[in-house]
């Protein structure tokens, strides 16, 4: 019998294999005790006792003794060394004992008597047809067992010249090998369902893109990996995220973004060694399980092998592309020791190093996990929070470095959660953005801003920070208009101010929103010059009217030379290109004095006044006869309910 066509498949040949033994060797063991049983009753009683009882009780004891091993196994589950060992030792077995009923079989033919001849082939026959139903799975004992067990026994009878004996050992013949004919097509029918299943399962558990495993076949690894590790293995997690992937896939189709995947996958079998099993969990998402990872020193090193595959760029139909990844990973059993948990570990350090942008290999610990926890914590907190009052507006004073007078108040986002105390504006923001609530959350803050700026004095100017989901939201320009207009603020005393992630994310949607503000009279600043890379790139693409210094640059303008040449520098291409600074963080008389001295014209920190509420700002003006409006919010509401 030829062996199965795929060699992986050879260790689920056996184990079916052994699962038909366990149910049906038991059966063929009894139907031979019962044909030894019927010949020891009706014995010929000329025969010596050593062939007509003490053979067939030998033949019985050891029958019985098989039956009985065959029977304590049904169910066992034996691993596939044991399996394939029961299985030497069936076919063994078969063979030695089928040479003994064969032996038995014609030295009582040849000895007993002519009514007993015809119940020693009986005896022979049903155990031949017996044994190749019950071993058809295995033809390797089958053959043995209908082939040495009559052939003996058909022999005599072909060659005694008596035409009724020769007749009857043809017919015992070519019912053998009908029998034999029945288990080779069992064996092929067994062999062929054993391939079409694993196929299917291969179906099953594969990405019918990239050929990678699938998700449902790395759980079930991983699942198999954690149950079978002993207390000294350890293995590695890595979750893989693709940076750039959207894009290319917006730009050049699907189709290309397909064949890039399948490019990546092929790279990825290259880089990883035996002991690695990656699949691809879906989209731009891959995983891989590393055995063997000793430490987290192994687990980067291999991380890094990954990251050289996208060193090289991808050329696909004459398209050459770039892209990058970012990879975290956790370590079994130091970060977790089960399935979901491992997992999620791997997927809260790949989601901080997506957060830090950019190619980044992170290692779970517990601080990711404790920042993750504050997170859910606040979104949950942003799921149930309404209420314009729940988020709170202060305003900050930038002034004129020279004479201290105050030109506009930046309006600053506050939060108090009754659980989670003041909450930093960066931490609930972005909150607001995974929760979707960004939008709403902006309205209510601008409409307070507004509100208040409204019964400042004209020429007061106002400063607000937009955030990249506003930016690319082309609705937010019609908000401010709507806003301008109830409140009767003239949109020349508003700054916008704009961070470089913004742009990072979407630069052509980012400028077009920035187009419209301009157009319904609004001032652009970009905020946070020199925190980013492309800074001096945006000055060039859009015309800002003023820039925000980073406060990290001006920590010790005021001391150090090499801090007041960079922000020289900055001011000097700053002014030649038509563009006013704005410094942050100043808190020291002797910053204000040298950055007046460099050239900048603005300042803002807490030498001119911390961030305080909208009465305070309003009773220092000492405005008689302002009174505050109602929100605009509340005003639109009402128009659209009587519309």
């Amino acid at each position: 019998m030829r062996p199965l066509p795929e060699k992986a498949l050879q260790g689920e040949l056996h184990r079916r294999q052994y699962d038909v033994l366990k149910a049906k060797t038991p059966t063929m063991y009894a139907i031979v005790l019962i044909q030894l049983a019927a010949w020891m009753i009706g014995r010929d009683p000329g025969l010596p006792s050593l062939m007509s009882l003490y053979l067939p009780a030998a033949l019985t004891a050891i029958i019985i003794v098989r039956m009985t091993i065959w029977f304590n196994r049904r169910d066992d589950n034996a691993d596939p060394r044991t399996i394939r060992k029961r299985i030497r030792s069936t076919v063994t077995t078969a063979w030695v004992l089928s040479l003994l009923m064969g032996g038995y079989g014609l030295s009582i033919l040849l000895s007993a008597d002519a009514d007993h001849q015809g119940l020693v082939l009986l005896f022979i026959s049903l155990g031949a047809v017996a044994g190749g139903y019950c071993l058809a799975a295995l033809p390797l004992a089958a053959f043995p067992t209908i082939l040495v067990g009559v052939l003996p026994v058909a022999a005599p009878l072909l060659i005694s010249g008596d035409k009724l004996r020769m007749a009857i050992g043809i017919d015992i013949i070519l019912t053998c090998l009908i029998v034999l004919r029945m288990v080779v097509v069992q064996y092929r029918e067994f062999v062929a369902n054993i391939v079409a299943q694993a196929r299917e399962k291969q179906m099953a558990q594969s990405d019918s893109l990239t050929g990678l495993p699938n998700r449902r076949a790395f759980m079930e690894h991983l699942q198999k990996k954690i149950a079978e590790a002993d207390n000294n293995e350890r293995f590695a997690l890595l979750m893989i995220d693709l940076n750039g992937f959207k894009p290319i896939n917006d730009n050049y189709g699907h189709r290309l973004g397909d064949q890039l995947l399948v490019q990546i996958a092929q790279r990825l079998n290259r880089s990883n060694g035996q002991e690695c099993f990656a699949a691809r969990l879906g989209g731009d998402e891959f995983a891989v399980v590393a055995a063997n990872i000793a430490n987290p020193s192994d687990a980067i090193d291999l991380a890094k092998n990954i990251m050289e595959i996208f060193e090289q760029s991808f050329n696909i139909e004459g398209v050459t592309v770039s892209l990058s990844a970012c990879i975290g990973f956790a370590l079994f059993p130091d970060d977790a020791r089960d399935d979901i948990a491992l997992i999620s570990n791997a997927d809260l350090a790949l989601y901080r190093g997506k957060k830090r942008g950019g190619s980044h290999i992170v290692h779970y610990d517990s601080n990711i996990k404790m920042q993750t926890q504050r997170a859910m914590q606040l979104e949950q907190a942003m799921g149930i929070m309404d209420g314009i009052s729940e988020v709170d507006v202060v305003y900050q004073p930038i002034v004129d470095l020279a004479s201290g007078t105050v030109l506009r108040f930046e309006a600053l986002a506050r939060w108090t959660d009754p659980d989670l105390g003041d909450v930093n504006p960066m931490e609930f923001i972005s909150a607001a953005e995974r929760t979707g609530k960004i939008s709403r959350m902006s309205e209510r803050i601008f409409d307070k801003a507004l509100l208040a700026a409204a019964s400042w004095p004209p020429h007061i100017g106002l400063s607000m920070n937009l955030s990249p989901v506003q930016l690319h939201n082309p609705s937010t320009p019609l908000l401010l208009a709507r806003l301008f207009d109830f409140y009767r603020f003239d949109p020349a005393r508003m700054e916008i101010e704009i961070a470089e992630a913004a742009f990072l994310q979407d630069f052509d949607t980012t400028r077009l929103t920035v187009q419209l503000l301009r157009e319904i009279g609004v001032r652009i600043v970009l905020d946070n010059f020199g925190a980013g890379f492309a800074s001096v790139g945006y000055l060039k693409e859009i015309a800002f009217d003023h820039v925000k210094i980073d406060g990290q640059l001006l920590r010790d303008v005021d001391v150090s030379s090499p801090s007041q040449l960079l922000v020289a520098g900055v001011v000097q291409l700053c002014g030649a290109m038509g563009v006013k600074c704005t410094a942050e963080q100043i808190e020291r008389e002797s910053q204000r004095v040298t950055l007046l001295r460099l050239g900048c014209e603005r300042g803002q920190g807490y030498l001119f006044g911390r961030p305080m509420n909208a009465d305070t700002i309003l009773n220092s003006f000492s405005v008689p006869g302002t009174s505050r409006q109602f929100s605009a919010l509340l005003a639109f509401a009402k128009t659209k309910r009587a519309v």
